[in-house]
């Protein structure tokens, strides 16, 4: 007890100290007639209704693991619970989650542990909150973080603080002739430590704890009720316990009710979430339509005038890949060969290295066919037979280099589509092959 930040009604933790003391003193403890209601138990499921609400109970002391506290009055594990919550959230048919609350409050260990499960829950689907006792100190840091919170008007709400005991046994240790005898390492290791008074300097030291950890509960308020912490610290934080009537106006609560009530603004909830979903999602849609829309319809002009920028720069990069682009293909053309007339048009033209190549080729047959033809012509007007025969011989071997070259035009068409490269890059494949070059 001494020492321990506690967020919990001050009676209950007077109770609390009273019993702790009375077993420390070796007194047999009766715990009936201060037993109550406890949280969830490791392994135990949530329960689940048949329209999707999952009731997650917040009963008794709070602590990060529970231990005597539970046998005395009560309590509930912020572990176990968090990963009930957890559960919930992820189970996807639970609709909604209803925290039912009866608490205290209790240690500051494990409070923000649960409260950060709660609050990633209500960011999935609706979480309310609801007590019909008490939702008191770290139990209200918890239920602050659903997304509404309901109370019964005579339930008592608030108590939002931070306490700390200080207990000095040395009178005590005295009189049973106990001498303690503590070895410490460090300044503050032993401040505030139950064998001797409370120093001014020890004193300030643990405040300053206390002040810190009472400003991340304001902050949890804050950003669970969406008011500034400034609002919290003069109307909401100063330890002060209200009924539900008196907690509604101040803003702690959304709405009073009982449980009925509860369930009933969960449904509402339930389905609002569920239309909010499925209009957002034909939002999304009708925006993404937009989008699409408006580049569709954005011409160069429209580019230039938002992205003046961006349009140099594209068009900058297109002329340097554009005047690339045209030097490579010039190259290629004049690699290939072909009369000055030929490669000009292509040139000139923008006809493709692969285009031209069959030109040159049909060109390249044609030649050879007209040269062999006057040839023929030539030889028969001044030749007898034997000139004739001589032509005939002549046009036989014309014929087969023709063959030859048609031949070689068609091996360069088939390894062109098969090995996916230009027809230029076949026909010289296959010269290579042939002995051609």
């Amino acid at each position: 007890m001494s020492g321990v930040p506690w967020a919990i009604w001050p009676e209950k933790l007077e109770a609390i100290a009273a019993v702790v003391e009375a077993h420390a003193a070796g007194n047999a403890l009766e715990f009936e007639a201060e037993n109550g209601k406890s949280g969830p138990r490791a392994g135990e499921d949530f329960a689940l209704t048949q329209d999707g609400i999952a009731e997650l109970h917040v009963y008794g002391v709070l602590a990060r693991r529970m231990n005597i506290l539970e046998r005395m009055s009560g309590g509930t594990s912020c572990q176990i619970l968090a990963r009930q919550v957890d559960a919930a959230a992820a189970d996807p048919d639970v609709r909604g989650i209803l925290l039912d609350v009866d608490s205290p409050g209790g240690t500051v260990d494990g409070t923000e542990e649960l409260a950060s499960a709660v609050r990633r829950a209500a960011a999935a689907k609706p979480v309310l909150a609801y007590t019909g006792g008490q939702m008191c100190s770290a139990a209200y840091w918890v239920a602050s973080a659903a997304r509404e919170i309901m109370a019964a008007s005579t339930a008592t709400v608030g108590s939002i603080g931070v306490a700390m005991v200080h207990y000095d046994r040395s009178g005590r240790d005295e009189m049973q002739g106990v001498k303690r005898t503590v070895l410490t390492a460090g300044k503050y290791k032993r401040a505030g430590s139950d064998e001797k008074a409370l120093s001014e300097e020890d004193r300030g030291y643990l405040t300053g704890l206390l002040d810190d950890i009472y400003g991340e509960f304001v902050a949890a308020v804050a950003r669970g009720r969406k008011v500034s912490e400034e609002t919290v610290r003069s109307s909401m934080a100063e330890g002060k316990i209200f009924t539900g009537r008196q907690a509604k106006p101040l803003g702690l609560v959304d709405a009073l009710g009982d449980g009925d009530a509860a369930l009933s603004r969960l449904r509402e909830m339930m389905e609002n979430s569920g239309n909010e979903e499925a209009g957002d999602m034909a939002g999304q849609k009708k925006q993404e339509g937009t989008k699409a829309e408006a580049v569709a319809t954005l011409d160069l002009a429209g580019l230039r005038k938002e992205h003046p920028e961006l349009t140099d720069a594209l068009a900058a990069e297109a002329r340097n890949s554009g005047r690339d682009n045209e030097r490579a293909r010039v190259m290629e053309i004049f690699e290939i060969g072909g009369s000055v007339e030929s490669m000009k048009a292509a040139v000139e033209g923008g006809q493709s290295a692969n285009d031209f190549c069959r030109v040159a080729l049909a060109e390249a047959r044609g030649k050879e066919v007209a040269a062999v033809q006057s040839f023929e012509e030539r030889l028969a007007e001044s030749a007898g037979a034997h000139g004739q025969e001589h032509t005939a011989a002549q046009k036989a071997s014309s014929l087969d280099e023709e063959a030859g070259r048609q031949a070689l035009a068609s091996a360069a068409q088939e390894l062109a589509g098969k090995e996916k490269i230009s027809v230029r890059e076949a026909m010289l494949r296959v010269r290579r092959q042939g002995g051609g070059e």
